[in-house]
């Protein structure tokens, strides 16, 4: 406007995600912890009950779809730690003992759950055709083996041994038998 001229920006916004030029969602990360803190602390400020039911019912309303998947896990952590220390009578306790209260599991086992769900639907569920492609059985000449277990790949990078393709592999074959339904 008049000779005012426009910055070339590195970060630009998609379907309602922030990317940069190398298709990086930090900066989308950040952003939405960043929103979530701040509906937080709203929540926090202006609520007079701190009761575990008018709690939920906010967060449920304001704040659950706030969380992206793409945030990490540490990010996602934190804020759960957060908000369960608001909830009346629950501040001073550690917090797996405030999960224990609400009834609600760490966010490790609900992921690692997921995990096996997936690993689940790709090897025995509705994705088997795309569960021969990803994973390989181990050979049953092995001792203890139940039919299900399977071969882990080598890789050097950090980022694939956290993939489901082989970070799930491990807990998988540690599952007994009785627990996959091998008959």
């Amino acid at each position: 406007l008049g000779e005012t001229w426009l910055t070339a920006s590195n970060c630009k916004k998609d379907l309602g995600l922030l990317m940069d030029n190398y298709l990086n969602m930090s900066q989308h990360s950040v952003a939405a912890a960043k929103k979530a803190n701040a509906i937080l602390s709203c929540i926090n400020r202006g609520t007079e009950s701190r009761s575990h039911e008018v709690l939920v019912l906010l967060y449920k309303a304001l704040l659950d779809h706030t969380w992206n998947t793409s945030s990490s896990v540490t990010t996602i952590q934190r804020r759960i730690q957060r908000r369960s220390k608001m909830i009346r009578g629950l501040e001073a306790k550690m917090y797996e003992n405030r999960l224990q209260e609400l009834g609600m599991s760490s966010l490790k086992k609900r992921r690692t759950r997921g995990d096996m769900i997936a690993l689940f639907q790709y090897l025995r569920g509705s994705y088997k055709d795309e569960g021969v492609k990803l994973f390989s059985k181990a050979p049953k000449g092995k001792a203890r083996n139940n039919g299900w277990k399977l071969t882990k790949k080598r890789s050097n990078l950090e980022l694939r041994r956290n993939f489901l393709t082989m970070g799930a592999i491990n807990c998988w074959n540690n599952l007994p038998s009785e627990v996959l339904g091998v008959p």
